[in-house]
């Protein structure tokens, strides 16, 4: 049979919700907002629409915070569309404002000076450097940029893996793979059986509290494979704020 596609108008609701509800033969409810920020809700067939529509304003909060996480990646998109990268723009770097200077010259390069710790202190001045040769376009200054900010975070959190990890070598957990992917999904993975540890190069778009505490995160899988109340124990062990932390990923 197939699935029967209705709109729902939730009046009640502060500011009004509308939403598209599938029904379809599945078991439970699911909640999704697509990147335009329309909501969309799959559901058993039999399920009255009045109780989908009650689930729905049950998930008003996850709603709000998502619909405010696709509003800043619009934003932030579109700050960085906007770039020329020239000297007197800013640029985000592990959630922070820093200036960008660019200068002629050759061989073309990005220097990042970032004073070590200053991410989270923010008390030295810091400035992205970049050196391009004459006759270099937007875009061509955008690709050296985004090339070199990769290299810089690799760089970052590798050096987060190598003060984390003499946390938990006592533990017998032995120096990982460490790889990196961009992914939209999850800010890192852990294969504890192949001691393998991803991370999201998009980590540089958040605080960088927040990026050091998906590494340890990730770390603690190595102990516990699950996220079961013992994980998070072992989490809020190593790093007892790692709430707050959290909080700065969304």
């Amino acid at each position: 049979m197939k699935s029967k596609k209705t709109i729902r108008t939730l009046t009640g609701a502060d500011p009004v919700i509308s939403y598209e509800v599938i029904q379809k033969d599945i078991k439970n409810m699911y909640l999704s907002l697509r990147e335009d920020g329309t909501i969309t809700v799959t559901a058993n067939r039999r399920i009255p629409l009045e109780t989908v529509d009650r689930f729905v304003l049950k998930n008003i909060g996850f709603i709000a915070g998502r619909k405010k996480k696709l509003e800043q990646e619009a934003l932030r998109a579109e700050e960085q569309a906007e770039l020329q990268y020239v000297t007197g723009e800013t640029v985000r770097i592990f959630g922070r404002p820093v200036p960008l200077v660019v200068r002629e010259g050759r061989p073309a390069s990005v220097q990042f000076d970032i004073p070590e710790g200053e991410e989270q202190s923010g008390v030295k001045k810091s400035f992205v450097i970049m050196t391009v040769p004459e006759g270099y376009d937007a875009e061509r200054r955008k690709r050296l940029y985004l090339n070199g900010l990769e290299k810089y975070t690799k760089k970052c959190l590798l050096q987060m893996c190598t003060r984390v990890w003499p946390l938990f070598r006592p533990y017998g957990v032995a120096w990982p793979e460490v790889k990196f992917r961009t992914m939209k999904s999850r800010w890192g993975s852990c294969q504890p059986q192949g001691g393998k540890i991803t991370l999201n190069l998009r980590l540089v778009e958040k605080p960088y509290a927040a990026a050091e505490y998906v590494v340890v995160h990730e770390f603690a899988h190595f102990l516990h494979a699950d996220h079961s109340p013992r994980f998070y124990a072992a989490v809020e062990h190593f790093m007892p704020d790692y709430r707050e932390r959290k909080k700065l990923l969304k």
